[in-house]
């Protein structure tokens, strides 16, 4: 999957770009970052994925403890978190925010939305100053909603450009048009 970074353009042209005077860079290879691998709603998306996509990216999956490892040095050209950001997961994302450095690094935010904040968190502003920070590792922030998504940007949790929508189960055709 390729990754756009740093300004909305389309994914399909498969070039990484960031505004921080990173270089273009061809994304062929994507790591998947997990933190359970029971057959769940993530792990089937990324076997389907992987799946259509066979051929023309090359994906690895690599099942980690956030909680209790370090962030292990990969050599895709870009990575993809799918596990929930907690205070004592940011020192697993800082190091893996500087192993990749020069590559792209994405959060899919599985988890987190308007009403789990209103329902289950008790300290809105340190929640969201957690997502802030974890968000801010990250290169793109991908919500599974729009009205995630909405959530996002309202609670500015990360800057607007830096935000795109991907439902789950999606037809991967759609990944190359998203803007």
């Amino acid at each position: 999957m390729a990754v756009q970074i740093a300004r909305p353009r389309g994914i399909g042209d498969e070039t990484a770009w960031n505004a921080d005077a990173r270089p273009q860079r061809q994304v062929r290879s994507v790591a998947h970052f997990i933190d359970d691998p029971a057959l769940g709603g993530v792990t089937r998306s990324l076997a389907n994925l992987q799946e259509q996509l066979t051929g023309r990216y090359e994906m690895s999956r690599y099942c980690v403890s956030p909680t209790r490892a370090i962030a292990p040095r990969v050599a895709e050209d870009a990575a993809v978190v799918h596990f929930t950001a907690s205070w004592i997961k940011m020192p697993f994302l800082g190091l893996l925010r500087a192993r990749m450095a020069r590559r792209p690094l994405v959060l899919v935010e599985h988890t987190y939305t308007a009403e789990f904040e209103q329902l289950l968190v008790g300290d809105r502003n340190r929640f969201r100053a957690m997502l802030r920070l974890a968000y801010g590792l990250m290169d793109h922030v991908v919500a599974v909603g729009e009205a995630q998504a909405a959530w996002m940007r309202d609670a500015q949790l990360a800057p607007t450009h830096k935000i795109s929508v991907i439902h789950p189960a999606t037809d991967c055709q759609n990944l190359f048009s998203l803007p």
